[in-house]
């Protein structure tokens, strides 16, 4: 009994979820991406990982947002369309049971039955989508407006 415990426990702790890693997404991983539509204008997309919490793809999402502002020289950006989206799946974590039999010659005949049980907890996942204007100058007033400074400060690096 003692070995299936210890291949439960090592199979449960593959699962367990790795810390989110900041960077560019490639082949369909977590990360940013991004895009600019004009000189001023920015598309700016993050794919979270799986069990990663809202909050964090969005703050991550900003970060990308402010330092795509910095990089043009901006002090402030204006998020003028911004989307959380809920990728999640959810299963039926259900049980199933098989039963399979043969029968060969000589009069040998067998029966096999196999159970499976889901573990797997679902695990929500998300992508934020914004699209921002960059702007240089004195920072304008709105619940829209974030600095660059003030983004970049509240992330950690």
């Amino acid at each position: 009994m003692r070995p299936f415990i210890a291949v439960a426990a090592l199979a449960l702790s593959a699962c367990a979820a790795t810390p989110p890693v900041y960077g560019p997404a490639a082949n369909g991983e977590p990360g940013y991406s991004d895009f600019k539509i004009e000189d001023d204008r920015i598309r700016v997309s993050y794919q979270g990982a799986a069990g990663q919490a809202a909050a964090e793809v969005e703050a991550f999402a900003f970060r990308r947002a402010a330092e795509l502002a910095q990089a043009d020289g901006a002090a402030w950006f204006r998020v003028i369309f911004r989307e959380v989206e809920d990728q999640s799946v959810s299963r039926d974590n259900r049980t199933s049971v098989g039963v399979s039999g043969a029968a060969g010659s000589g009069g040998y005949s067998g029966v096999g039955v196999g159970l499976g049980f889901d573990l797997t907890p679902d695990r929500p996942k998300f992508a934020v989508h914004m699209e921002i204007i960059t702007g240089r100058g004195e920072t304008p007033e709105g619940d829209d407006i974030y600095t660059v400074d003030g983004v970049l400060g509240q992330t950690v690096q």
